[in-house]
């Protein structure tokens, strides 16, 4: 919101006049892309804060921008709460309530869904630009279902719906794997059942494997890893305990799902004083060694097979809750928004600057502003670095 509509409005409410306050959003900048621009180099996704009041008057938008900071154009729809941006070389792939939106060099792909109002999970494969959203669909007839659009690498779309909800999901070489828990509401019980789902070429959901373990041991993040051979997801999951202690002995648990067959081993994790919490879509495995960044800011690490001990590699620069961030390869992305958004990138593993920050001045009076319906607030819900 300007800063002379809260003026305005701090006036009316101390006066106690019985007068309206007209005020409007700062005009959005960039023009509306029907292709991803050659020279941007990175995207940031605007929607609403609030979950419970996302509104179908207010709007998501996609902003891409190039090395200087500029808006080079953005891509708008209906408001969805928690959207992603994926990007692999020439692609981006983004979510708005209606659509699922595909931008490649030389097009603009929509894929029209069914009212959708929250991203459950959203992955990628940068080697293929393949790339799945999926959408928590709510409840009908008491349980729930998780509905998925599937952009394959020739930008052809695949959708669906499994019932239960999505825990974690990753890609392994080239598969697109899911594990889904299920749930139900208004009956007893504790729901237990976990099914491992691939979703094939065609896009078909088929269960490759089921499980059963107690709801409360769950993925601490939507996104998971995968081992460089291909065969085992590595998700890293929290008890109830864990939740319960944010600080202290109960850490995260590594789970390996083998991919064949749904075999699984736990590995509970060495962490006193690290935060349990998990920054969305940052797991990402690299040789060895399984790497994440936490609530905090640090940048934790551990051993796929051996130790148990999580190390701290390096923390990001005002890396509170301030701050967007996502992983992408070796390439950590951040905006920082507190005072004058900062563009930023680092090496995942060492923590050294990628290119000089860029800032992002026009964003400044985007975030926190009113939507449009006058329920929620405008929010930062991704940031993604564009391969040029």
């Amino acid at each position: 919101m300007p800063r002379a509509c809260e003026v305005l409005r701090a006036a009316a409410l101390t006066t106690m006049l019985a007068v309206t306050v007209s005020c409007s959003t700062t005009k959005e900048p960039g023009d509306e892309l029907e292709a991803l621009p050659a020279d941007a180099i990175g995207a940031v996704s605007i929607g609403p804060e609030l979950l419970e009041a996302v509104d179908d008057q207010d709007r998501t938008t996609v902003y891409a921008f190039d090395e200087s900071g500029s808006v080079l154009g953005q891509v708008e729809g209906n408001a969805i709460y928690g959207n992603n941006i994926l990007t692999a070389a020439h692609k981006l792939v983004s979510a708005s309530s209606r659509a699922v939106i595909t931008l490649t060099d030389t097009a603009r792909i929509e894929t029209p869904i069914d009212y959708e109002n929250i991203v459950q999970a959203a992955v990628n494969q940068q080697e293929t630009g393949a790339a799945t959203i999926w959408f928590n669909s709510g409840a009908a007839e008491g349980h729930y279902s998780n509905s998925f659009v599937s952009i394959d690498a020739d930008n052809q779309a695949h959708s669906g719906s499994v019932p239960g909800i999505v825990r974690t999901s990753a890609y392994c070489d080239g598969r697109n794997f899911t594990v889904v828990n299920e749930s139900f509401i208004g009956t007893t019980g504790d729901p237990t059942r976990n099914q491992l789902y691939e979703l094939l070429p065609s896009g078909e959901p088929i269960v490759r494997a089921e499980w059963e373990h107690p709801s409360d041991f769950r993925p601490a993040d939507v996104g998971s890893a995968c081992s460089s051979d291909g065969q085992t997801i590595l998700a890293l999951y929290s008890s109830r305990e864990t939740r319960k202690n944010e600080r202290g002995d109960q850490g995260l648990t590594l789970v390996r799902i083998n991919v064949s067959d749904g075999s699984r081993s736990e590995t509970a994790l060495d962490m006193p004083g690290y935060i349990w919490n998990v920054r969305r879509g940052t797991p990402t495995a690299i040789d060895d060694r399984l790497y994440w960044i936490s609530g905090d800011g640090d940048v934790l690490s551990v051993d796929v097979t051996g130790s148990s001990k999580v190390t701290r590699e390096w923390t990001i620069p005002e890396g509170d809750a301030k701050t967007a961030v996502s992983v992408s390869g070796r390439t950590v992305t951040t905006v920082n928004y507190r005072g004058t958004p900062i563009f930023s990138e680092y090496d995942l593993l060492t923590g050294e600057r990628r290119r000089s920050q860029i800032e992002l001045p026009w964003l400044e009076s985007i975030v926190g502003s009113e939507t449009e319906s006058g329920k929620n607030i405008y929010t930062i819900s991704d940031v993604a670095s564009l391969t040029q």
